[in-house]
């Protein structure tokens, strides 16, 4: 769940402090195989999606952000 969302929740209705994790999580982030490409793993990216998990053989290994992606690809990595 993103922070502001939560929050915004939560002031609307305080006795979500109380509830379950699963009952304010969102949707979990897409996963892509390590094998994606770099225009896969940019058109995942949104304002509702801020991360892309990545599954290699092994399991789900990594994670890239808006963050990484702009840094790499801008040479900043």
């Amino acid at each position: 769940i993103h922070e502001s969302d939560l929050m915004g929740r939560v002031l609307a209705d305080p006795d979500l402090l109380d509830a379950p994790v699963e009952d304010v999580m969102d949707s979990p982030f897409p996963v892509v195989d390590e094998s994606a490409s770099v225009e896969d793993v940019t058109k995942l990216l949104s304002r509702r999606n801020a991360a892309v998990l990545v599954r290699t053989r092994n399991g789900l290994e990594a994670i890239v952000t808006r963050y990484d992606l702009v840094r790499s690809l801008t040479g900043s990595a």
